[in-house]
């Protein structure tokens, strides 16, 4: 599903934001990443939605940056160095839990 090739694809993203200068440039490079994401993740959707149907409904919240920030959360699991050092079982184990982490939100938070 998210293979770990794959998820890789979203280094070139890695550390882009910090690039911004000012709190207007950051909003503009943040919607740009997030919308070029969104399309790298479309790859996914289909793959996730035959194992995880909820995924539509996560897929209509926030114009679907729901799910962006869900394969962002993948990726960087599977960076850190303890995901690494895990045996197989357990990185398995940390990815689902990582793709299914706000399978039940059912909209932004309220404060």
């Amino acid at each position: 599903m998210l293979s770990s090739s794959k998820l890789l694809e979203l280094q070139k993203y890695d550390g882009i934001l910090t690039q911004a200068k000012t709190s207007a440039e950051y909003k503009i490079m943040r919607y740009k990443v997030y919308s070029e994401i969104e399309s790298f993740a479309k790859q996914f959707y289909v793959e996730i939605l035959q194992v995880v149907p909820e995924w539509n409904d996560l897929h209509k919240i926030n114009d679907g940056m729901v799910c962006v920030h869900t394969v962002l959360v993948c990726y960087q699991t599977m960076k850190d160095p303890l995901f690494l050092a895990a045996s197989p079982f357990e990185q398995n184990v940390l990815m689902w839990a990582a793709l299914l982490h706000d399978i039940r939100k059912r909209g932004n938070p309220v404060f």
